[in-house]
């Protein structure tokens, strides 16, 4: 659930933007968006698409509409994704941004090397197998800065742009007045909410 909008909406560019700087994404490259109809997944395929990216999104079946209309062509996760991929994309697939964790050794062998793999879900088997978790450092925590990777604020002004152009945006399933905050949650823990749920006072 996000209060107001604006913060949370910050952090989902500036995710996705540091995780695609990170992979290199660009035009002429296919990425697989794992978690693709999630807060995060939504905008990197937005943003992957803008940079000239070919774009295939793992979600429920009954997501793939959503996808679709942001310019991702859908696939379902789990067992069997990488024969999946291969089909969508014979040419191979340049990077893999994991949105939703527990699914690193399929994406590994869908990117062919683990490098090629940046996940932002707490999957703690990804050090082990070579996958680099991205993350930003707290400025409280100055220790944490020799794992984190730098923000990636320049995203904010590229997505200011993007959604002036009618390229952007970040789908809401539902808005609840701050009194109705339980329903709210309700429907968060369905975990079946096409879109941001908001909070607003």
């Amino acid at each position: 659930m996000e209060l107001g909008g604006g913060g949370r909406r910050r952090g989902l560019v500036e995710t996705s933007t540091r995780v695609l700087d990170r992979l290199a994404v660009g035009a002429g490259h296919t990425v697989l968006v794992q978690g693709a109809a999630g807060g995060v997944g939504t905008v990197a395929v937005q943003m992957a698409a803008a940079r000239g990216a070919t774009v295939i999104g793992t979600a429920s079946e009954h997501n793939h509409d959503l996808l679709r209309s942001l310019g991702a062509e859908p696939t379902t996760y789990g067992p069997g994704l990488p024969e999946r991929v291969r089909a969508l994309a014979p040419g191979g697939v340049d990077a893999v941004f994991d949105c939703a964790g527990g699914a690193l050794p399929d994406l590994i062998a869908v990117a062919g090397d683990p490098a090629r793999v940046v996940t932002i879900a707490p999957d703690f088997t990804a050090a082990a197998l070579g996958v680099h978790l991205s993350h930003t450092a707290p400025v409280d925590e100055p220790e944490a800065l020799g794992s984190a990777d730098p923000m990636a604020l320049h995203g904010l002004r590229i997505a200011v742009g993007l959604a002036a152009e009618g390229r952007l945006r970040v789908p809401v399933a539902a808005a609840f007045p701050l009194a109705e905050a339980a329903a709210a949650h309700e429907l968060s823990e369905t975990r079946h909410a096409r879109g941001k749920i908001v909070l607003v006072n």
